[in-house]
């Protein structure tokens, strides 16, 4: 892809760091909202920018996950798929981010292993294919990636059931 006068610059951010262990042909999985609003018009099903706009966009590893997985948090989001190439083309680093996350309110607790908010251990459960994709992408640059090279998955019934009985994986 190439970018134009919008192109991302380097992230002055430390911990936004590229991970040369995570090979260029691994894919990536964002969870992205389902409602009309969400998915943009007149392109297929595809996602709109703005699904790719944090500062640290939470990714999950696909060879490191199943669908239901990644889906359990939120059964009721649509997945959007691209590699890891797509996006150090634009510029942004990629790095694994292992984490700690409460199913009980889905805060990201980094190595915590009890939820401060809800009180509780009990429902922490451990990500290891969680990454984060940094820094932000500016909207030019998230237009054009949303409409290039994200796609949404098809998710069947089954896996949305499975990942609504299964409840975040536990910790191990």
């Amino acid at each position: 892809m190439t970018l134009d006068t919008d192109q991302n610059t380097p992230s002055s951010d430390p911990i936004c760091r590229d991970d040369p262990d995570i090979g260029d042909d691994e894919l990536l999985w964002r969870l992205v909202m389902t409602t009309p609003d969400s998915i943009a018009s007149g392109c297929g099903r595809r996602p709109q920018s703005g699904s790719f706009r944090d500062s640290r966009m939470s990714v999950d590893r696909a060879r490191l996950s199943t669908i239901a997985d990644t889906l359990s948090l939120q059964p009721d989001r649509d997945i959007a798929q691209f590699s890891v190439k797509n996006v150090r083309e634009l510029g942004l680093s990629v790095y694994a981010d292992p984490c700690f996350i409460c199913r009980g309110c889905g805060s990201h607790l980094g190595t915590n292993r009890a939820c401060a908010k809800c009180k509780s251990d009990r429902n922490v459960y451990h990500n290891k294919s969680h990454a984060i994709v940094c820094p932000a992408m500016k909207e030019g640059v998230a237009r054009k990636f949303a409409r290039d090279q994200a796609a949404l998955l098809e998710i069947t019934p089954e896996n949305r059931k499975r990942a609504r009985d299964l409840g975040p994986p536990a910790i191990k």
